[in-house]
């Protein structure tokens, strides 16, 4: 079950607990009605079905956004994606990680914004795939950053 982390902030965490993910990956939903859904995590039925119910009748996943393709964090994000129709959006190709193109990639600029979202979503990115800095949406004033390996 997602819980409420703050306004418009909900927080899911996939059954795949390891060194590396601690209780499991954290996978966030961002919005009212229009939901961002960042880091779907593994390909995982019961993290899947706990991802769609986590969605009320009254909304609808718009966006998928992928921090970094890591077997613990994008593989689910197609398999998402087919069900729900929404884009995914990653920095660089599946070859800057292990599992994941994106439908839309924001690779040659430094960030992609999405002001209609109340509040604006941002996904900002180094220049380079490879690079060590963070990636990660920013919303509101959290940024939701994962340290690129």
């Amino acid at each position: 079950m997602a819980e409420t982390q703050a306004p418009q902030i909900r927080r899911l965490v996939a059954p795949n607990p390891s060194p590396m993910t601690y209780t499991g990956t954290n996978t966030y939903f961002l919005g009212l009605r229009d939901i961002a859904v960042i880091d779907p995590g593994p390909d995982n039925d019961a993290h899947f079905a706990a991802i769609v119910s986590a969605i009320a009748p009254d909304q609808k996943i718009t966006k998928i956004l992928v921090t970094h393709a890591h077997l613990d964090h994008a593989p689910l994000a197609r398999r998402l994606s087919a069900h729900c129709g929404a884009p995914i959006y990653a920095y660089g190709d599946s070859g800057a990680g292990r599992s994941v193109p994106p439908s839309c990639s924001a690779r040659d600029e430094n960030q992609r914004e999405w002001p209609s979202t109340e509040p604006k979503i941002t996904m900002r990115s180094p220049k380079m795939a490879s690079s060590s800095a963070a990636v990660g949406p920013v919303f509101g004033n959290r940024w939701f950053c994962q340290p690129r390996a």
